[in-house]
Protein backbone atom coordinates (compact mmCIF):
# COMPACT_ATOMS: atom_id res chain seq x y z
CA UNK A 1 0.00 0.00 0.00
CA UNK A 2 2.78 2.43 1.06
CA UNK A 3 4.45 1.64 -2.18
CA UNK A 4 1.85 2.40 -4.84
CA UNK A 5 1.07 5.64 -2.73
CA UNK A 6 4.47 6.56 -3.28
CA UNK A 7 4.17 5.34 -7.27
CA UNK A 8 1.21 7.33 -7.42
CA UNK A 9 2.77 10.84 -5.62
CA UNK A 10 5.89 10.05 -7.84
CA UNK A 11 4.13 9.61 -10.81
CA UNK A 12 1.66 12.52 -10.18
CA UNK A 13 4.19 15.29 -8.88
CA UNK A 14 6.49 14.57 -12.28
CA UNK A 15 3.49 15.17 -14.27
CA UNK A 16 1.69 18.19 -12.59
CA UNK A 17 5.46 20.01 -12.64
CA UNK A 18 5.97 19.48 -16.38
CA UNK A 19 2.76 20.73 -16.94
CA UNK A 20 3.21 23.52 -14.53
CA UNK A 21 6.47 24.38 -16.64
CA UNK A 22 4.81 24.41 -19.94
CA UNK A 23 1.69 25.46 -18.96
CA UNK A 24 1.91 28.84 -21.49
CA UNK A 25 3.15 26.47 -24.25
CA UNK A 26 0.61 24.19 -24.08
CA UNK A 27 0.11 22.76 -27.71
CA UNK A 28 -3.24 23.35 -29.45
CA UNK A 29 -5.78 20.70 -30.01
CA UNK A 30 -4.88 17.90 -32.45
CA UNK A 31 -7.56 16.53 -34.71
CA UNK A 32 -8.32 13.49 -32.83
CA UNK A 33 -8.50 15.90 -29.23
CA UNK A 34 -10.31 18.29 -31.00
CA UNK A 35 -12.82 15.81 -31.89
CA UNK A 36 -13.61 14.70 -28.40
CA UNK A 37 -13.65 18.35 -27.61
CA UNK A 38 -16.40 18.78 -29.83
CA UNK A 39 -18.13 15.45 -29.20
CA UNK A 40 -18.21 16.37 -25.35
CA UNK A 41 -19.17 19.82 -25.85
CA UNK A 42 -22.23 18.78 -27.85
CA UNK A 43 -23.09 16.22 -25.30
CA UNK A 44 -23.03 18.84 -22.52
CA UNK A 45 -24.97 21.30 -24.50
CA UNK A 46 -27.19 19.00 -26.98
CA UNK A 47 -27.36 15.67 -24.82
CA UNK A 48 -26.33 14.20 -28.19
CA UNK A 49 -23.35 12.64 -28.78
CA UNK A 50 -22.98 13.83 -32.49
CA UNK A 51 -20.13 16.07 -33.86
CA UNK A 52 -21.99 19.39 -35.06
CA UNK A 53 -19.98 20.78 -37.87
CA UNK A 54 -19.29 16.91 -39.64
CA UNK A 55 -22.75 15.13 -39.48
CA UNK A 56 -25.08 17.18 -37.23
CA UNK A 57 -27.99 14.47 -38.37
CA UNK A 58 -25.51 11.53 -37.56
CA UNK A 59 -24.82 10.06 -34.38
CA UNK A 60 -21.03 9.29 -33.55
CA UNK A 61 -20.20 5.72 -34.48
CA UNK A 62 -16.74 6.12 -34.19
CA UNK A 63 -15.73 6.86 -31.15
CA UNK A 64 -17.01 5.25 -27.72
CA UNK A 65 -18.60 7.63 -25.50
CA UNK A 66 -16.59 7.23 -22.49
CA UNK A 67 -14.11 9.76 -22.87
CA UNK A 68 -16.16 12.39 -24.33
CA UNK A 69 -18.59 11.89 -21.44
CA UNK A 70 -16.09 12.62 -18.72
CA UNK A 71 -15.08 15.54 -20.67
CA UNK A 72 -18.44 16.54 -20.30
CA UNK A 73 -18.83 15.78 -16.70
CA UNK A 74 -15.12 18.31 -16.07
CA UNK A 75 -16.72 20.96 -19.08
CA UNK A 76 -19.74 21.30 -16.35
CA UNK A 77 -17.42 24.04 -14.92
CA UNK A 78 -16.59 25.71 -17.70
CA UNK A 79 -15.23 24.62 -21.19
CA UNK A 80 -10.90 24.82 -20.43
CA UNK A 81 -9.02 22.88 -22.09
CA UNK A 82 -6.02 22.69 -19.66
CA UNK A 83 -8.57 21.33 -17.08
CA UNK A 84 -8.29 17.60 -18.97
CA UNK A 85 -4.53 18.17 -19.05
CA UNK A 86 -4.46 18.36 -15.09
CA UNK A 87 -7.03 15.22 -15.22
CA UNK A 88 -4.93 13.49 -17.55
CA UNK A 89 -1.83 14.10 -14.85
CA UNK A 90 -4.12 11.96 -12.20
CA UNK A 91 -5.49 9.56 -14.93
CA UNK A 92 -1.88 8.78 -15.86
CA UNK A 93 -0.23 8.83 -12.13
CA UNK A 94 -3.27 6.07 -11.73
CA UNK A 95 -1.87 4.15 -14.51
CA UNK A 96 1.55 3.83 -12.73
CA UNK A 97 -0.45 1.80 -9.31
CA UNK A 98 -2.24 0.01 -11.57
CA UNK A 99 1.29 -1.29 -13.40
CA UNK A 100 2.76 -1.73 -9.60
CA UNK A 101 -0.20 -3.93 -8.77
CA UNK A 102 -0.23 -5.75 -12.15
CA UNK A 103 3.55 -6.65 -11.97
CA UNK A 104 3.09 -7.60 -8.25
CA UNK A 105 0.35 -9.96 -8.95
CA UNK A 106 2.64 -11.21 -11.75
CA UNK A 107 6.01 -11.38 -10.30
CA UNK A 108 5.30 -11.56 -6.72
CA UNK A 109 7.55 -9.52 -5.76
CA UNK A 110 7.77 -6.19 -3.77
CA UNK A 111 10.64 -4.89 -4.96
CA UNK A 112 10.16 -5.72 -9.24
CA UNK A 113 6.36 -4.08 -8.44
CA UNK A 114 8.06 -0.75 -7.68
CA UNK A 115 10.08 -0.77 -10.46
CA UNK A 116 7.89 -1.46 -12.68
CA UNK A 117 6.00 1.19 -11.42
CA UNK A 118 8.36 3.76 -11.24
CA UNK A 119 10.10 3.15 -14.85
CA UNK A 120 6.79 4.35 -15.86
CA UNK A 121 6.39 6.74 -13.98
CA UNK A 122 9.37 8.48 -15.02
CA UNK A 123 7.99 7.77 -18.73
CA UNK A 124 5.46 11.07 -18.86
Amino acid sequence: MKKTLFVFIFALSIRLTLLAVFWDSLPAWEPDENGYQLLSIGLLKNQSFRRPFAHPDQPEHLVMPGYPAIMAAIYLAGVNPRRIFIFQCFLDALTAVLITSMVYRLRGSPRTALLGGMMYALWP
